[in-house]
């Protein structure tokens, strides 16, 4: 009854659940109108009925809703796939490129609040261009697909990644320490070169480099130098042999 105040803070209620499915809601009166069914729409009820209330009419009006819920549901449906396209990359499922620079930008920013570190690793794919153009780019893609996996596998759960470049990754680790991160990023080579990727019949043992910097409240002078350190660490790595 519209009479019970509970009614009115149930529909705050359910309108505060920001995550949770949509329910419509259908609150009925004691008479035609009044401010207690007015009070009831302002909470978040999607109607109200008065008493007695017909039969006929609420059938009408469920018929109603469920349309309503439905067009709800496949809005809701459609958003969320806009926006996991336009921060997620097409190709491997990880963040995109801007999307994890904001990421970064974001732990960097609560460092320097917080005094903690911050780490970064710097993912480079050994001699892709050879598989490209031995296997063909089905072969690539496939290969930076299953590498994405292993690597995502491997992180946190609170970890970072996002696709760089074309076949460069960039992980965020936030308040972990250079040591640790060095540890997670031997863990990360490990797991891609355990095992090639295979495609239909062939095989392709597939490696990664790495570049390690971390974060130290004061110690770079903004993110791109600290990608930069990566990405030096990277060449370096590349240099003494790859893997």
């Amino acid at each position: 009854s519209l009479s019970d105040l509970s009614v009115v803070t149930l529909c705050a209620r359910l309108r505060d659940r920001q995550d949770a499915p949509y329910a419509y809601v259908i609150a009925m009166g004691a008479g035609p109108g009044g401010d207690e069914q007015l009070a009831a729409l302002d909470a978040g009820a999607d109607d109200v009925l008065p008493r007695p209330l017909d039969p006929c009419t609420l059938r009408l009006r469920l018929r109603a809703a469920e349309h309503i819920v439905a067009l709800h549901n496949d809005f809701r449906e459609s958003r969320q796939a806009l926006t996991y396209k336009s921060t997620h990359d097409a190709l491997t499922g990880t963040w995109n490129r801007g999307e994890v620079l904001g990421i970064l930008e974001r732990e960097v920013a609560r460092s320097r609040r917080e005094g903690w570190q911050v780490a970064v690793i710097m993912v480079d794919v050994d001699r892709f261009k050879s598989v490209n153009d031995t296997y063909g780019h089905l072969m690539g893609d496939a290969a930076l697909r299953e590498i994405s996996t292993r690597l995502i596998g491997s992180l946190r759960p609170y970890d970072i990644i996002g696709r760089y470049g074309g076949e460069e990754f960039l992980v965020v680790l936030g308040g972990c320490s250079p040591r640790n991160a060095r540890a997670l990023a031997e863990r990360l080579r490990e797991t891609v070169a355990s095992e090639p990727v295979r495609v239909a019949e062939v095989e392709v043992t597939v490696t990664i480099s790495m570049g390690v910097a971390a974060w130290e409240p004061n110690e770079y002078g903004d993110i791109q130098a600290l990608l930069r350190a990566a990405d030096v660490a990277l060449y370096e790595a590349k240099r003494a042999g790859r893997n």
